[in-house]
């Protein structure tokens, strides 16, 4: 079977190159090709007549575009698993939403839920310390599921500096699902580990654009009383508006839970969301 594909392959080439490779039997042909390009190591085969030089040398013509062709494939195959993978791998961060605080009332959880993108393929749009004012979103986003994505970074940041982290694992995930409490990789709140939650998800509490959005909350007591460690917030509450505009990227100021009233919580400039495709 193997001797029959070789000659029907030879002479399909044969047709497709305007190359003549039927100067002999079909089974001489297959001969002369193998012997021509030496896969059959016998130089002595076909006789050395004149015939079987020209066939030989017609069928080397054949086969070394078959050796393009061959190639050609093979880049073709690279492209289409990379393009099956998403085409991308991103060993480093790569930023795919970003938003500064106080920027004025976009709603931030309907751009992400949404499939438009904002600002793509403008490099300083990811930019983390702030030089950037509008919010940028990556077309990635909408591609999420064909990225491979390994880890998902979710921080703040006040000057390019990383204020807080959090990391969770991107595999299997989609767009909404990988912010979860059973994801979570690494949290600068120890807590976290043996703390339970009324609420960890990207939102809402409240009516967008006066919600909280990426909430992750111990307890809702009323206002005084309400307890967590990260928010995305707007207009609910008193502890909320005391810093600045919407929206407003908080965090706790203590290695734990915080009483968003009563300690002061910390607040960053930029918020942004970056995946990891490597190990």
């Amino acid at each position: 079977m193997k001797v029959t594909f070789a000659v029907l392959l030879c002479y399909w080439l044969s047709l497709a190159f305007s190359e003549d490779c039927s100067g002999s039997p079909v089974v001489n042909v297959y001969g002369n090709c193998m012997t021509s390009s030496g896969l059959n190591g016998d130089s002595s085969s076909g006789g050395g007549s004149s015939s079987n030089i020209n066939v030989g040398h017609k069928c080397s013509k054949v086969s070394a575009k078959l050796d393009a062709m061959s190639s050609q494939l093979s880049s073709i195959e690279s492209k289409l698993d990379n393009s099956n993978r998403g085409g991308l791998t991103f060993t480093d961060w790569e930023v795919v939403f970003r938003a500064n605080a106080g920027n004025g009332g976009q709603n931030l959880l309907e751009l992400w839920e949404g499939i438009t993108s904002l600002n793509d393929g403008i490099p300083e749009a990811k930019k983390v310390d702030g030089s950037f004012e509008e919010t940028y979103k990556s077309s990635l986003v909408e591609q999420w599921g064909y990225l491979d994505i390994k880890k998902v970074k979710f921080a703040f940041y006040n000057d390019g500096e990383e204020e807080m982290t959090l990391i969770f694992n991107g595999v299997g995930s989609n767009k909404m699902n990988w912010f979860d409490k059973d994801r979570l990789l690494q949290s600068p709140y120890p807590d976290m580990l043996t703390s339970t939650f009324n609420l960890f998800e990207i939102g809402t509490i409240g009516t967008c654009p006066n919600c909280r959005m990426w909430y992750i909350s111990n307890f809702h007591g009323g206002c005084g009383a309400d307890k967590g460690w990260v928010v995305v917030s707007s207009n609910i509450c008193p502890w909320e508006t005391r810093s600045g505009d919407v929206p407003r990227f908080l965090y706790s100021s203590i290695r734990g839970v915080n009483v968003w009233d009563s300690d002061s919580p910390s607040s960053a400039s930029v918020m942004a969301i970056s995946i990891n495709t490597g190990v």
